[in-house]
């Protein structure tokens, strides 16, 4: 198969508008509520990762750099690294972001480094968060939170595809099951495709729609954490990339050159991205099947989930303002002790 046709990194942006497919060094973005191209961001690298964390876009190149970009423009908010080569992303609900490169972790927010780690045992293929801690999966079902203190390691099946974060806990598709794994307490199982192997798991961000990407070209879509079935999406001479659920509950799935399907489980559709200029539209062969909506309950926000608030730089006038008072202490001061030796 073409590696041109193997889906590759995407995301919904922060505010729902904007869906966002690397394909080689670009990020090409589309409106989510018609399809239509909207920016095209060029890297210094080929794209490895590509995930929402409030207010930005994050994008992890090849070579190490977390940027920042503005859904609304495409345009740099920030850059940090390189990091090194070959990383992995992942972000929080809350606006974190995480980069495993070699055998360090690194967690950031915005363009600030909040933490560093080192790991004992490298062999990382993805990484999340549960809440705001961090968290690690290795191939043979091993994962690691990273909360403040020690280690937390839990035993999932294997092998291990990928995990994706929640609120509580880290939602991980391992061997055939798709669950939710905190990092104390009991795992919930949601699905289970027995003889099957799954490969990558989606969540929507209030927890209650998820999905798994079953193989390389399978994708089923579910609600009621798993109790309800909403539909499924099969590919045929491509591969299913990474997914994102926008606020509408509609799944996007890439499908490689820079392109991606929105399955609408209410109105049992499916659509595709329009072609950027100078690109290609391509074609290709989809099968899609509507079980079931999603209840509107299933759409509303979930209230405890909190973006971190960022700490603004003083303004000019505070600082002025912490000058003159501390010239005024230093005058005082020189003051009181001239009168005391006086």
């Amino acid at each position: 198969m073409d590696s041109s046709f193997q889906g590759g990194p995407l995301c919904v942006s922060p505010d729902g508008q904007i869906v966002a497919v690397a394909d080689g060094h670009e990020v090409l973005t589309y409106r989510t509520s018609n399809e239509a191209p909207v920016w095209i961001y060029v890297c210094d690298a080929p794209v490895r990762g590509l995930d929402a964390a409030a207010p930005d876009i994050v994008v992890l190149d090849a070579a190490g750099n977390v940027i920042g970009l503005n859904p609304e423009d495409g345009k740099p908010r920030w850059q940090m690294g390189p990091f090194g080569p070959d990383g992995l992303l992942g972000t929080s609900l809350s606006g974190r972001w995480a980069v495993v490169t070699g055998n360090t972790l690194i967690v950031g927010r915005s363009g600030q480094k909040i933490q560093e780690i080192t790991l004992e045992d490298p062999e990382v293929v993805s990484v999340a968060f549960g809440g705001m801690v961090p968290a690690v999966g290795y191939r043979d079902g091993r994962i690691r939170f990273y909360p403040e203190g020690d280690p937390v390691q839990r035993q999932g099946a294997e092998p291990l595809g990928m995990l994706t974060s929640g609120r509580d806990g880290v939602v991980v598709a391992c061997g055939p099951h798709l669950a939710e794994m905190p990092a104390e307490g009991k795992a919930t199982t949601f699905v289970t495709y027995d003889g099957e192997t799954l490969t990558g798991a989606i969540r929507s961000t209030n927890g209650r729609l998820i999905a798994a990407r079953v193989g390389e070209q399978y994708v089923a879509a579910f609600a009621e954490g798993g109790a309800v079935t909403l539909g499924h999406l099969r590919y045929f001479e491509r591969k299913a990339g990474d997914g994102a659920f926008d606020a509408d509950g509609n799944l996007w799935v890439a499908c490689g050159q820079g392109h991606a399907n929105r399955l609408d489980f209410h109105k049992g559709l499916i659509a595709r991205t329009d072609e950027h200029p100078d690109h290609a539209r391509g074609t290709w062969q989809v099968q899609f099947k509507t079980d079931q909506a999603p209840d509107p309950d299933a759409l509303k926000p979930d209230p405890d989930v909190r973006i971190e608030e960022e700490e603004a730089p003083p303004s000019l006038l505070v600082r002025i303002e912490k000058i003159f008072f501390g010239v005024v202490v230093v005058i005082g001061t020189w003051w009181l002790l001239m009168r005391l030796l006086g």
